[in-house]
């Protein structure tokens, strides 16, 4: 693509490599539609009748649906090599990728910062988290006054970040690539804490309606849909010699009905991280600096040139970035407090812990946002009042 480009040193010449690549790009999203598709009707005839084939049939079907979802991978990561030279060439002919590609989306986890803040891939060597000294030097001061983030992630502040880094792991399936989202051990030894829709997404988790509450939802995993068993992988890290993954209890405890958070446990204790209780005011935590600890999945729908602060998807990454304010947000005739906050994250990121940098304790949990605006995330006393008002005193009672 690149040896194209230079033999059109025109205008003229370069609209026509656009509008090849314009029509590429829609072959290859029609591609993803179609093997999405696909494979979304394979797995509800495994779901509906996997348990009464025979082993070869089942094993050769589960093969079929692990192609598809790597077939669909690998669409993505060509249909972003065209969008970026997509962008070089809408700047050259002076169209933005806004008006040309309309790329621009609402509601998932979302880039905020692309400049003196990239997201920092965590490394194993010799057993122990690194971070690397390159990815460090790109970091600098975003704007104003603001204190250079080369200063802020040192010494005892960043091996207390890579301490953390151990007890969080990427939500998946045993012994797969397929993941969904990233987990925290959070309160005790054994509770992962997740996003709602880390579960319920792709029919990962089954609700069961007629245990509802009034507020709360039990369930099960679907295990004939999944054809494994799920899982927690505390070591996804880019040159991990090996996986950590650790098998979610199918005993969990519950997801919230109305606000986007899960609970599960772990069959084996692997430490936890300190969570911050307090329930503060816009005044308290505004400008504070804190950093998501998660794993960013590629994202056709961001910016390329955006995308270039992340070194390694689907990998541990850690996203620094200050809090913006603290408001109460109506949703469905219920208030809700969210954090704001201006961390870079990518899809995948969906249940990572937002972390206070001086304090090291959790204060919420990552869940979505509006990408070059803002990310949002639900305060840990939020949780814990849902828990205390709603009936799950006893839970309520375990975590403090």
């Amino acid at each position: 693509m690149n040896t194209i480009i230079k033999d059109f040193d025109n205008k003229e010449g370069k609209d026509l490599v656009i509008a090849d690549l314009e029509q590429e790009v829609k072959s290859r999203q029609t591609l993803i539609e179609r093997v999405t598709s696909e494979l979304e009707h394979l797995q509800k005839d495994f779901s509906s009748y996997g348990t009464e084939q025979n082993n070869d049939n089942a094993f050769e079907q589960r093969q079929q649906i692990q192609y598809l979802i790597t077939q669909r991978e690998t669409s993505w990561r060509q249909l972003l090599q065209m969008q970026k030279v997509l962008d070089q060439l809408y700047n050259e002919v002076n169209v933005s990728v806004k008006e040309s590609f309309g790329r621009y989306r609402d509601g998932w986890e979302a880039i905020i910062c692309a400049k003196y803040r990239p997201a920092l891939a965590v490394r194993e060597e010799y057993s122990k988290y690194t971070l690397r000294e390159d990815d460090l030097e790109r970091l600098g001061v975003v704007r104003g006054n603001d204190q250079n983030w080369r200063e802020i992630i040192t010494g005892e502040k960043q091996q207390a970040m890579l301490s953390n880094a151990h007890k969080v792991g990427r939500i998946g399936l045993f012994n797969s690539n397929y993941w969904q989202g990233t987990g925290a051990l959070l309160f005790r030894e054994n509770l992962v804490v997740t996003n709602r829709h880390v579960l319920t997404n792709n029919g990962f988790y089954e609700l069961n309606f007629q245990d509802y509450n009034g507020r709360f939802f039990t369930g099960k995993f679907n295990l004939v849909k999944m054809g494994s068993t799920p899982a927690i992988d505390f070591n996804a890290v880019y040159n991990a010699k090996e996986k950590k993954q650790q098998r979610l209890s199918l005993g969990s405890p519950f997801v919230s009905s109305h606000l986007d958070y899960g609970l599960l446990t772990l069959k084996k204790s692997h430490g936890y991280l300190e969570v911050d209780t307090n329930k503060y005011s816009d005044d308290d935590l505004k400008d504070r600096k804190v950093y998501v600890l998660g794993h960013p999945a590629i994202d056709e729908r961001a910016y390329v040139s955006d995308l270039r602060i992340f070194e390694h998807y689907d990998y541990k990454h850690i996203m620094p970035g200050t809090i913006r304010s603290v408001e109460q947000v109506a949703v469905n005739k219920n208030i809700e407090p969210r954090i704001y906050h201006d961390c870079s994250t990518l899809g995948g990121c969906s249940g990572a812990p937002l972390i206070d940098i001086e304090s090291g304790k959790v204060i919420a949990i990552h869940w979505g946002g509006v990408h070059r605006e803002q990310n949002y995330a639900l305060p840990i006393w939020t949780l814990i009042e849902d828990l205390n008002e709603k009936g799950k005193k006893d839970l309520y009672n375990a975590l403090l």
